[in-house]
């Protein structure tokens, strides 16, 4: 039976060439957050995360990794709010224990809004994918970036111009006189021969990112995400938007 105890290698053996690491940590953890939306009302959902902390200390065999896990893992149990960002990288920083200064989060996820109709009454649910970023570096604060796609329907242009140019060689053809009778003009375009060429719909995508750029951000918060318009309530010193 072997009794030898199994060898440290991470306290007791050193790096044959030490140095830093500017990101190191874990993708595409599973972890549920709740949302605030602008009724007020929480809307939880399932996100994947990647955090990450930098390696400040060379001679370091390491970054603490299950530390990260547990951190990521109290997303579940906090609103997903600015408050919640800011306090969680002080808290990702300071678990691992002097070996890193800077920290950055990012969370990837969907949100199901209901959508009223243009014209009826009726409405109906949609996805929108959101991303949440976070970054505080030790010299400039915290950075945040909110990126949300719209998908939304539009006409192809291309097919747009082709119908135009179909109907302008028809409307020459039918009517080969310098004047076109209004009527007779009207008559033939609610006729099924007016029908020449229509364009075509096409899924388009808005994605809509905001970044703030603070040394010191407002305490809580709320994200709000509605009708199509991702923004944080902040007083930020400096927004960006595109």
């Amino acid at each position: 039976m072997l009794t030898n105890t199994l060898p440290d290698v991470t306290s007791n053996s050193n790096p044959e060439n030490p140095s830093s690491l500017q990101w190191v940590g874990m993708e595409g953890l599973a972890v549920p957050i709740s949302i605030k939306l602008q009724d007020e009302k929480l809307q939880t959902v399932a996100a994947k995360a990647d955090v990450y902390v930098n390696l400040e200390e060379a001679n370091a065999k390491g970054i603490h990794m299950s530390r990260l896990h547990g951190m990521i893992n109290k997303l579940s149990e906090l609103e997903c709010n600015k408050y919640t960002f800011e306090r969680l990288l002080d808290e990702i920083i300071y678990s691992q224990s002097g070996i890193s200064s800077e920290a950055k989060i990012k969370l990837v996820f969907e949100v199901l809004l209901n959508k009223e109709a243009l014209v009826s009454d009726e409405s109906g649910y949609q996805i929108y994918p959101v991303s949440i970023s976070a970054l505080k570096k030790k010299d400039s604060g915290i950075n945040f970036e909110f990126e949300m796609t719209i998908p939304y329907s539009s006409t192809c242009p291309c097919s747009a111009s082709l119908a135009r140019q179909l109907y302008a060689d028809a409307v020459d053809k039918i009517f080969p006189d310098e004047k076109i009778d209004k009527a007779a003009l009207i008559s033939w375009i609610e006729s099924e021969a007016g029908s020449v060429a229509t364009p075509h719909s096409q899924r388009s995508y808005c994605i809509r990112t905001i970044r703030y750029r603070e040394q010191r951000l407002a305490r809580i918060p709320p994200t709000h995400i509605h009708a199509g318009i991702c923004y944080w309530h902040t007083r930020s010193n400096r927004c960006e938007a595109k």
